[in-house]
């Protein structure tokens, strides 16, 4: 069996928590780090969960991470929240149906509402709209995009419109 939660923090006094606490950025980090600060400056486990606003099963769960792993055992663990739809093999496959959807399309643009088509018919993954955006943010799409063209524009009559038009400015000054 470990040691006693009390000694393990008695072990680990000088290690100084608080010098890592201070450069510490996340903060679930940094309330670990505290806790573990307080125990080592004499605080009992009750008092040390009181101020970091946790339970003392917390607390002993820290000392003995740290005492195991250090640092890293204070880490949040992979693995935490909902799985994604998408399998990771398929998101390389996606990436590249949606571009290809977008160079593909005869005017307009390519909607969220296609993309969940595509998802849903390819892939068999309903994604609600909001949920979707996220999904295509962690691809980097951006939907900001140009005016969209038309189906039916010519470039030749883009083209005599551009050469024709300082003639018909002019006429338009003259007037």
């Amino acid at each position: 069996m470990s040691e006693s939660p009390k000694k393990l923090a008695e072990k680990h006094k000088n290690f100084g928590f608080e010098k890592h606490y201070r450069l510490e950025h996340r903060p679930r980090i940094r309330t670990r780090l505290l806790a573990l600060h307080h125990l080592t400056q004499g605080m009992t486990q009750k008092d040390a969960a009181t101020a970091a606003l946790c339970n003392e099963i917390s607390i002993r769960r820290w000392i003995r991470a740290f005492d195991e792993k250090g640092l890293a055992g204070l880490e949040e663990n992979p693995g935490r929240g909902r799985k994604r739809k998408l399998p990771e093999v398929s998101e390389e496959e996606f990436v590249a149906d949606v571009e290809k959807l977008q160079a593909e399309r005869k005017g307009g643009r390519v909607i969220a509402k296609d993309v969940q088509k595509l998802l849903l018919e390819k892939y068999g993954v309903l994604y609600e709209l909001n949920s979707l955006y996220g999904v295509l943010a962690r691809f980097n799409f951006s939907w900001v995009s140009c005016r969209s063209r038309h189906p039916k524009r010519s470039q030749e009559a883009i083209g005599e419109f551009k050469s024709s038009f300082s003639d018909v400015v002019g006429e338009i000054k003259k007037k």
